[in-house]
């Protein structure tokens, strides 16, 4: 069986990352509903981390950064 994770929450401790059951007839379908049209990769993800993790992020705090292709918008 195939999983698909979801990562819910990203904290100094680490982050909390769901796996629920995967159809792959599904992913090409999912990443249809995106504004961007793909599926998001582990890399989109660690660029939001490096962002937070920056110097440049040092007047940031308590923010909710959905890094999802736009999905939100909808």
């Amino acid at each position: 069986m195939n999983y698909a994770s979801n990562c819910k929450l990203l904290k100094p401790q680490g982050f909390r990352l769901f796996l629920v059951p995967f159809n792959l007839d599904y992913k090409d379908a999912s990443a249809q509903m995106v504004p961007l049209k793909r599926n998001g990769l582990p890399e989109d993800v660690a660029g939001a981390i490096l962002l937070l993790a920056s110097d440049e992020a040092k007047f940031i705090t308590g923010a909710y950064l959905p890094v999802s292709g736009g999905i939100q918008m909808l």
